[in-house]
C-alpha cells in the first residue's frame, strides 16, 4: 500500500511539472497530445508487462 500511494503522489507532483515543460516546448494544442501520448505508451508498456508477468497470468488464469 505504501508503496503506491508513494508513486500515486510523485505522479501527481511530477506530471503537471511535465505536462507544463512539454507545452512550454511544443506550444499549448501541441502539449496536450504529446502529454496523452506519453500517459498512452504508460498504460501499454504496464499493460504489456502485466501481460508477461507469470504470477499475474497465473491469479487470472491464463497458461
Amino acid at each position: 500500500v505504501g508503496l503506491r500511494i508513494t508513486a500515486n503522489r510523485f505522479s501527481s507532483f511530477s506530471i503537471p511539472i511535465l505536462a507544463g515543460a512539454i507545452i512550454d516546448v511544443a506550444g499549448l494544442a501541441m502539449g496536450f497530445y504529446v502529454t496523452a501520448t506519453l500517459i498512452a505508451a504508460g498504460s501499454v508498456c504496464t499493460a504489456l508487462y502485466a501481460w508477461c508477468t507469470p504470477s499475474i497470468k497465473h491469479a487470472y488464469g491464463r497458461n
